[in-house]
């Protein structure tokens, strides 16, 4: 039976419930309550099974997710792949060790070195590029450059990338997956936003679509995937994929530290469902790889907007769509709100030059025309671009003072962020989305960092402090002098 099938029986049945949640399973606590899934919500009741030490349902679910993405342990994930990231992180170091982080990765990854007392060394992604011309997007991390990083740092014992990125860059994981083992060190990817999996023979015939070789099957010793991004399933719904049998018991050790307590069932029945879902055929795939192309070739008639990445041959996830204002007089910020606010279309993200459309194999004909028709719209409405393009990537590492979790050694001050260069930050701030810090604890504040801090603010996105800010304050928490 499966846990969907058990929800619904214990939510039909006449048992009471003296037990968690408060709700009771009710669907209406007083007149205008919104309708929600009371009745499916449980805790770990009899015959429910346990997410930390799962032997019944929930063993069934990871099971069959195991077999659908071939590795030999999967952990169903309800606190979305930072949960994963945290467990699987603290799984494979000790404190001190060092580990060596692709600068772009999600913010998790450097709350996971703060909090195990990591020591992080950083390898910075390439620049992207199409048609020969740099973009404001981090691109593929370079196999040799990390090669290099690791013969001058031989005592890594993790390397930490994410493939494909935010904006679907992807990095040639088989590869770096061998440098790392054959420097002794193991390999996590954040594949967070690669679970749309279509083999690479699904869309063989079609050149304008690129699925990359998923990382588990690259040599990724951990991966984490999030099925609420690209799949049927809740929000919060994720897996973490493992091929090493060495490191189940410690991932479940640190999923049982990192995981709630008290797991939602309707969330795990999400899971399960989608794990049904894409066993059952390959057809949704197909259609969806023909729906892109079909998009990507009638996106070419733009004048002033561009589709980024139409082909095979730039190693980009083709189910994130990018539209660059480059050449148009408009930000991307202004493209998502007119795409929102005229033509109903609510895109993923927006940043100063491009905005990103997030499709999965559930979007529909009827959805893809009209982003096309809205897009053609918009560019007929255009006027070339007359000042020139923002620039506002960061290229340079920050120099470290000290490492994150070593920040409680030292007093902290508040000061004018516009005063702040050279000092060192006392927390991380970051444009959100996407969630990548621009700068740490313990690394020094460059003119660079707050040039992209501006950049960012005047073309109309939001940046994200650690610390609590009033209304019109505009401050950064700083290393006082000793």
């Amino acid at each position: 039976m499966s846990l969907q099938d058990k929800l619904k029986n214990n939510a039909g049945s006449d048992m009471y419930p003296f037990h968690m949640p408060g709700h009771k399973r009710r669907q209406h606590l007083y007149d205008g309550a919104v309708k929600l899934p009371f009745e499916l919500d449980v805790t770990e009741i009899e015959g429910f099974d346990d997410l930390h030490h799962p032997t019944g349902v929930i063993k069934k679910i990871e099971d069959k997710a195991a077999w659908y993405f071939q590795v030999k342990r999967a952990f169903a994930l309800v606190n979305g792949s930072t949960g994963g990231i945290l467990a699987a992180i603290r799984a494979m170091t000790k404190p001190g060790d060092r580990v060596l982080i692709a600068r772009n990765c999600h913010r998790s990854v450097y709350n996971a070195v703060e909090l195990c007392r990591l020591r992080p060394v950083y390898i910075m992604p390439e620049i992207a590029e199409y048609d020969g011309e740099p973009l404001n997007i981090y691109g593929e991390i370079d196999p040799d450059k990390l090669e290099k990083q690791l013969k001058v740092s031989p005592r890594i014992r993790l390397v930490v990338i994410t493939s494909p990125t935010y904006d679907g860059m992807c990095s040639d994981v088989r590869r770096i997956a061998d440098i790392c083992h054959t420097h002794g060190a193991r390999l996590f990817v954040d594949e967070a936003h690669g679970g749309d999996y279509i083999s690479t023979s699904t869309c063989s015939s079609l050149s304008r679509i690129f699925f990359p070789e998923t990382s588990y099957r690259s040599g990724a010793d951990v991966t984490v995937v999030s099925l609420h991004k690209s799949f049927p399933s809740m929000t919060q719904t994720a897996l973490l994929l493992t091929q090493d049998e060495s490191l189940i018991e410690p991932l479940q050790n640190n999923l049982a530290v990192f995981q709630t307590s008290s797991p939602s069932y309707v969330l795990l029945s999400s899971i399960e469902y989608c794990i049904d879902i894409l066993s059952a055929t390959r057809i949704p795939f197909w259609e969806h790889c023909v729906r892109l192309q079909r998009f990507y070739v009638k996106a070419e008639g733009l004048s002033h907007l561009t589709v980024l990445f139409n082909g095979k041959e730039y190693n980009h996830l083709s189910s994130r769509i990018l539209i660059s204002t480059t050449d148009a007089d408009l930000t991307g910020y202004e493209l998502a709100r007119l795409l929102r606010e005229e033509h109903h279309i609510e895109t993923e993200m927006a940043t100063p030059d491009y905005v990103l459309a997030l499709t999965s194999i559930f979007d529909t004909e009827e959805g893809f025309d009209r982003l096309t028709k809205a897009l053609e719209e918009i560019d007929h409405n255009c006027k070339p671009r007359t000042e020139p393009k923002p620039d506002y990537l960061i290229k340079t590492i920050p120099e470290q003072a000290f490492i994150p979790c070593e920040k409680y050694k030292y007093a902290k001050q508040t000061v004018p962020l516009e005063s702040s260069e050279f000092s060192i930050s006392m927390e991380t701030f970051m444009a959100y989305p996407p969630g990548i810090p621009c700068i740490v604890p313990g690394e020094e504040i460059t003119d660079e960092v707050l040039d992209h801090i501006s950049v960012i603010r005047r073309l109309g996105g939001n940046v994200c402090f650690d610390s609590f800010r009033k209304q019109g304050e505009d401050t950064i928490n700083t290393a006082a002098e000793q």
